[in-house]
């Protein structure tokens, strides 16, 4: 007859209800509806703990040092400011917390340049929410993650231009000449002056090597169409 030790099956059993590893969250955007929503949206899942929120870099700096999460999740633009150009040296700080990165920006070229300063995780806005959650997921095992959209264009034949080198505004910049926006509309959706809109033209121009704007507009258009955008 086989004989079970009772206190071996209680710990047994004990062992099954011990609760799984909660992943520690920080997140950080400057819209706050976008912030409240993406804090509800992580909170809803039971193994993650938002444990941080910061509106703008000054902010996304106190929160590491205080909270030190095990991933951090932010916005690729913050006010005038991009979550890039801080993502090596917030990694040598704070080696312990790994960090993804949501852009509505559709490039692989801008990707790549993300995952060498150190992020672990790149997820398009577009994308179906999930990814986020996998992203985050993937982070903590100290995996790295790219959402649908990248993935497809990382995985697809089809020629697209190259926009790394512009900042996450002239991005969106370049993102509306592609659209079809005129200065004023692009002025008025941005909150930003006509003459400033002007200049950050300019300076994608350059940064592309394209010396008329006809090209940045039929560059930026076929960019659009490459990346499921409309287009007018």
């Amino acid at each position: 007859m086989l004989v079970v030790d009772a206190s071996i099956c209680e710990e047994s059993q004990s062992a099954n209800r011990l609760p799984m590893k909660t992943i520690r969250v920080a997140i950080a955007d400057d819209h706050p509806v976008a912030l409240s929503g993406l804090e509800l949206f992580i909170r809803s899942e039971v193994d993650f703990e938002v444990c941080g929120t910061a509106r703008d870099i000054t902010s996304i700096d106190e929160v590491l040092a205080a909270t030190k999460p095990d991933v951090f999740v932010s916005d690729l633009i913050l006010g005038r400011h991009e979550a890039g150009e801080n993502l090596s040296r917030w990694r040598r700080e704070f080696p312990g917390t790994r960090f993804i990165i949501l852009s509505m920006i559709a490039d692989p070229g801008v990707a790549k340049g993300l995952f060498e300063k150190g992020a672990s995780g790149y997820v398009c806005k577009s994308d179906d929410p999930s990814e986020i959650l996998d992203a985050i997921r993937a982070a903590a095992r100290g995996e790295t993650h790219l959402g649908k959209t990248i993935r497809d264009l990382f995985e697809s034949d089809k020629p697209t231009i190259d926009i790394s080198p512009l900042s996450e505004r002239e991005r969106q910049i370049f993102r509306l000449v592609g659209e079809g926006l005129s200065n004023k509309e692009m002025s008025q959706r941005l909150f930003l002056s006509i003459k400033t809109i002007e200049t950050h033209k300019e300076h994608i121009k350059n940064k592309l090597s394209l010396q008329q704007m006809p090209q940045l507009q039929a560059e930026a258009r076929r960019w659009c169409l490459q990346n499921g955008l409309r287009t007018s």
